[in-house]
């Protein structure tokens, strides 16, 4: 009965991914762009003439992961605590898919390598971009997707911490409210 069995419901859901890029996805993401000639130089040495490319072309190929609000929640907080990110600015971003976006029949096994990268063309059928998979890092047992950069149709992005002005007067209002309640004695209850 999970609605998320149900291209439709999949379709019409707000589907969310947590990330440090905010202005994700960005379609003209260059993965090589900040290599340096030295690196490049090496990097050709060892796997020949072009290998630059198609490294990059890989690493546009992989697929983007969505999911629960939870998956990616959790996904901000893996990466503050488990990859040093705490001191990151994360962004939570609100999904939502192409209707005329092709899914993949059935939910399956998270399609990932061990080092979390999926490719569609290895798991779907042609023309398919989007694959419904069993999430079983964040938010276990729920389901994620991954998808091609082309089944997204709008994304709404927010910072997360939301930045804070401490001199506004709500702010200002509220600390002082808090601070005195903090220096009155504990209320005793009666009888």
């Amino acid at each position: 009965d999970d609605p998320s069995h149900n291209n439709t419901a999949v379709l019409a859901s707000y589907w969310y991914h947590s990330s440090t890029h905010e202005n994700w996805p960005e379609r003209d993401f260059d993965p090589a762009g900040k290599f340096t000639e030295d690196t490049r130089r090496r990097m050709e040495s060892m796997a020949g003439p072009g290998s630059v490319e198609r490294w990059a072309a890989r690493q546009k190929d992989k697929a983007l992961h969505i999911g629960t609000y939870e998956a990616a929640i959790e996904n901000m907080f893996r990466r503050a605590d488990d990859q040093s990110g705490s001191s990151e600015q994360f962004f939570l971003h609100r999904v939502k898919l192409r209707p005329d976006s092709v899914i993949q029949a059935g939910v399956h096994k998270e399609p990932t390598n061990f080092v979390g990268d999926a490719y569609l063309a290895e798991v779907c059928g042609q023309g398919v971009n989007v694959y419904r998979y069993v999430n079983v890092h964040e938010d276990p047992s729920g389901v994620s997707l991954a998808v091609n950069a082309t089944a997204i149709h709008a994304v709404q992005s927010i910072p997360i911490p939301l930045p804070v002005d401490g001199a506004h007067p709500w702010i200002v209002d509220a600390t002082a409210r808090l601070s005195d309640a903090c220096s009155m004695p504990p209320v005793q209850p009666r009888g």
